[in-house]
């Protein structure tokens, strides 16, 4: 099953990973189409993440890694000590991180067109702020579907 991801003029796709994380893939699809506002992880390294606040309790840890490779998605279902869970974007180097040291996450899908824009996008988010991006189901029919520029993307690339 494909995924779409936009944000501005930023567009990628991949794939499920639904036999190596079953549950998670299921916990996002039932949130499909789904908007997170991703923030540069200030632990990680090169990487974006979205705070799910509790939304992931009770998926279980499955295709976990610390070390996941540009155009990988994971999902961190959070933990009793206070992270309520994240989905965290890698756009070059990292280790998935937070403020007690090392966490590992769900590998859950893998962006496999559109990957080369992540490096870009990353830095558009580390320089300029909080960005929305979009989650949905890829069209069947290979159509893109339409996606609004908004003002930062107006002005030009940085």
């Amino acid at each position: 099953m494909r995924i779409e991801m936009t944000s501005g003029r930023f567009r990628l796709s991949g794939v499920l990973l639904q036999d190596q994380a079953p549950e998670t893939c299921n916990w996002f699809l039932g949130r499909l189409p789904l908007a997170a506002t991703m923030l540069q992880a200030a632990w990680s390294g090169m990487a974006v993440f979205s705070d799910l606040d509790g939304e992931g309790r009770g998926v279980p840890f499955e295709n976990i890694t610390s070390y996941p490779a540009v155009g990988s998605v994971l999902m961190y279902p959070g933990n009793m000590q206070g992270n309520a869970g994240e989905l965290y974007i890698p756009y070059g180097g990292n280790r998935f991180s937070c403020p007690i040291g090392q966490i590992a996450g769900n590998h859950f899908l893998t962006f496999d067109a559109g990957v080369e824009k992540l490096s870009e996008l990353g830095r558009l988010i580390r320089q300029c702020g909080a960005r929305d991006l979009h989650f949905a189901l890829a069209r069947q029919d290979g159509q893109q579907r339409p996606v609004a520029k908004p003002a930062d993307d107006i002005r030009g690339s940085i």
